[in-house]
């Protein structure tokens, strides 16, 4: 059996917390409040990225500044990774709002035992982080890196191209 990854490790810790929070009575709702603090905590020092990408887990202002910036640059330069990239990110908001509709809606009926809806996304989650293919024993993981590497080149000449031109139509004097 390999080694767990600390991630791995952070992940079942916030299950258990979370699965403890479901059992506290509402006349200690501040320490429900601690752990559910503390879970987000480690949530978000641990979870900073997605497919490259860096996000917040617990809290979406950030990913709406970072998916409108993209999606600027990407309508601004027709560069469809970058408006893939706006779109990765309207993902992850979208899905946050999912998961707070549900966990509104679910609350009606379940009380505070909701939080054990998140106890099973998370060992979801677990499981997909055990799902591991070996890029080396893999062609199509080594091409599709290789196109994202590609990608990656050309998301950042398109963003330093558009930044200098933006540079210049501010400064035009600066430039002749």
């Amino acid at each position: 059996m390999e080694r767990f990854h600390w991630r791995q490790l952070i992940l079942l810790i916030e299950i258990a917390l979370l699965f403890v929070v479901g059992f506290i009575p509402n006349n200690l709702d501040w320490l429900a409040n601690m752990l559910v603090s503390f879970v987000c905590a480690m949530q978000v020092q641990s979870f900073r990225k997605v497919h490259g990408n860096a996000y917040a887990s617990t809290m979406c202002i950030g990913n709406m500044r970072s998916g409108m910036q993209y999606l600027y640059t990407g309508l601004h330069t027709k560069d469809r990774a970058v408006l893939r990239r706006a779109m990765q990110y309207f993902a992850v908001i979208a899905l946050f709002a999912v998961g707070a509709a549900a966990g509104s809606l679910l609350t009606i009926h379940f009380g505070n035992r909701v939080i054990w809806f998140c106890c099973a996304s998370l060992l979801v989650s677990l499981s997909f982080m055990f799902i591991r293919e070996d890029i080396e024993e893999n062609p199509e993981l080594q091409r599709e890196a290789a196109a994202l590497h590609q990608d990656v080149k050309a998301m950042e000449h398109t963003i330093g191209k558009t930044l200098q031109e933006q540079q210049e139509e501010l400064h035009p004097l600066n430039h002749k």
